[in-house]
Parts: structure tokens; sequence; C-alpha cells
């Protein structure tokens, strides 16, 4: 795993299957989708690849998110974009989510690119934050947290890899990509993609039971803790 500065999160456990499919990727210079040039690498991952590109059509620059195994099946692609659909959405504390785009053999994320680092990345390079640096942190994403639960929504991956800090010391949760609309009795099952990292995923999440807002909490405990 590279974990990098701008980068827009990466640091997910997504398994895809036995069968799962690399694809070709990009390389920087290349055009995609008729509107994203390709600049940098930004980070990879054992689900994805996270590259820096300039956005013609909104005439900036965003992060892209590609994933390196493609659906399942077109009713795997359908639910990804009604999940993306569901989590598009401002906060300051949150990075944010543009769309869902399917071009060629490539599925990827559009975000917003945000110049800094990862709480992981900081905290290897520096060693752990001042205790009030890390409740101001942790206050940041319990608010983007908040955010998302009142929208009945569950971000199933809150860990440090996934918090980054930009240069004005403002802290934002990414791979919003991955949340979870919440309904009735909801669970993970086999069928599900299999989402989180075993360090920071609360007992219920990792068992297959009931998802709900508590495991984001639970997370978040533990990255405070650690």
């Amino acid at each position: 795993m590279t974990d990098v500065p701008r980068s827009a999160g990466l640091d997910s456990a997504t398994q895809s299957g036995p069968a799962a499919v690399v694809r070709p990727l990009p390389n920087p210079g290349d055009l995609i989708a008729d509107r994203f040039r390709i600049l940098r690498v930004l980070g990879t991952g054992s689900s994805a690849v996270v590259m820096a590109a300039h956005d013609s059509h909104l005439d900036t620059d965003v992060a892209l998110k590609i994933y390196l195994h493609p659906p399942r099946d077109e009713r795997q692609l359908a639910r990804l974009r009604r999940e993306v659909q569901t989590a598009r959405g401002t906060h300051p504390h949150a990075v944010t989510v543009f769309d869902l785009h399917a071009t060629g053999n490539l599925e990827f994320l559009s975000m917003e690119l945000v110049d800094g680092e990862s709480l992981r990345r900081r905290i290897a390079d520096r060693g752990p934050l001042e205790v009030d640096a890390a409740v101001d942190v942790a206050r940041q994403i319990a608010l983007a947290l908040t955010w998302l639960h009142e929208r009945r929504l569950v971000h199933r991956d809150v860990k440090p890899g996934n918090i980054l800090l930009d240069r004005s010391g403002t802290a934002k949760l990414c791979d919003l990509g991955l949340v979870r609309p919440l309904e009735h009795g909801q669970t993970l099952t086999a069928t599900d993609l299999v989402v989180g990292t075993p360090a920071y995923m609360a007992p219920g999440q990792a068992t297959g039971g009931d998802l709900t807002p508590a495991a984001d909490v639970y997370a978040l405990g533990l990255v405070l803790f650690n």
C-alpha cells in the first residue's frame, strides 16, 4: 500500500472474489472519458488506484479512484451507482464524491483532491499527535460521521488511512464511495463486498451482524485510542 500526499483515500480492504480480473490502467498524460487528463499516481491498493487528474468540464484538478477489479455483473454495478448517488453531498470534513464513471473498460470515482496527507502517514512520519490535536481531529471526523448518520449512511471503514489532513489542518473523512445506506435489518452477507479493516472493525460488523452507525463510532474510538 502506497500512501502519499494529495491522496483522496485508498486504504480500504475490499475483496472482489477469487475470479477478480485486474484491468489495464491509464498512464500520466492519458485522457479518459473525454474529460479527465491523468496527471500522476497518488497511491495504490489491493482494490483500486488513486490518480490525480485535470477535469476539463470543471476546469479543476480532481482525484480519480480507479477500480482494479470490474464489478461481477451489471446488477452489482447498478448497486454501486445507487450507493454512490446516495453518498454524494458536501460537508467541510468529508471528501466530496462527484460521480461514478464507466468508460471503455474502466469504472472509477471522481472526487475532491485534498492537498495534504493521511493521518496514517502523518503518524508514521512524525509520531502520534499531541492530545489536543488528536481530540481536534476526532471532533472533526465525528462531525462528518454525524452528517452521514443523519442521512442514514454508514461509512464502514473509519481508520487513519481514510482521514486526510489538509495543509490548513482541516481533517476530512475520505472513501465515501464505500458508504452503505442503512435499511432495517441490513447485514453484511457473503454476496456483498467485504469492506473494512480488521484492526478498526466493530465486532458486529466483523461477524456480519446488523450494520449500524455504532460501527463507525467504535472505529473512531480506536483511531483516537491508537
